[in-house]
Order: structure tokens, then sequence, then C-alpha cells
């Protein structure tokens, strides 16, 4: 189906199922990101933050609405949705969309796709959320 990114919507996946769905997710057009967030240091030394978000990318609204409620529906987790340009794009109807879960959330969320060890998924991108998740125990 040409243009199918801009026409997804909601996708039938069992409950079940939604932890292995949201890790493909991930690896395809989704993202971890973490730093070190020292911004506050000169207020006072010890305002060292270490941050953590996990983001799913789609050019498709709808999709990006239905999985943002298919989370929390399942894992009572609740994210924001955030709209950035497209690529040299001056078209509203060509912005990519963020779904996008911050610290407690995306711990929450990685538990739940990374429930186990030896599932299929981009290694680079597990090991960034185990990094994260050991250093958080």
């Amino acid at each position: 189906m040409p243009r199918k990114t801009f026409l997804l919507k909601d996708i039938e996946i069992p409950n079940k199922f939604l932890g292995d769905f949201l890790r493909g997710h991930l690896d395809g057009d989704g993202s971890i990101v973490t730093y070190i967030d020292q911004y506050n240091t000169s207020k006072n030394p010890k305002y060292i933050y270490k941050r953590l978000y996990v983001n799913f990318l789609s050019a498709s609204i709808h999709h990006v609405k239905w999985l943002s409620e298919k989370i929390e529906e399942c894992f009572n987790i609740k994210g924001t949705i955030q709209a950035s340009e497209g690529k040299n794009s001056k078209n509203p109807r060509k912005n990519i969309w963020k779904l996008r879960y911050a610290k407690k959330a995306s711990i929450k969320l990685l538990k739940f796709i990374y429930y186990q060890t030896n599932l299929p998924c981009l290694s680079r991108k597990r090991k960034i959320a185990e990094n994260f998740l050991v250093s958080i125990k």
C-alpha cells in the first residue's frame, strides 16, 4: 500500500502480545534516550539527574493516539504526544508524531517490553534499556 505510514491506524493485537509488538515498534520506529542532566548544578552540585525517555514515532496521528490509548489501557502508563515537522516540510500534514514516555513511565514500560531475556530485538536498544534499568535497582 503506498503511503501507508500516513494511513496507519489501529492494529488488532491481543493484549498478551502488546509487549512484543511494542518491542518491534521500538526497534523499527522508536528510540530509548538516556543522558545525564547537569543543568541545575550551579544551584546545587548534587542536582545531577539521569534522564530517560522512550519514544515511538509515526507519521500517522491516528496510530500514535491508538498506541497511547492501548498502552494506557493495558499497562496504566501515560505518555505525551508531540508533533515535530518532518524533514524539509512546511506542510503540517507531513508532521512526524512522537509518543513519549519520561523516566518513571519509561522504566515501567521497558519492563513490559523486555519481560525476559533472549527475546528477539535490536541488541543496541536492549542494552540501553538494561543498563538503565540495572542502574535504577
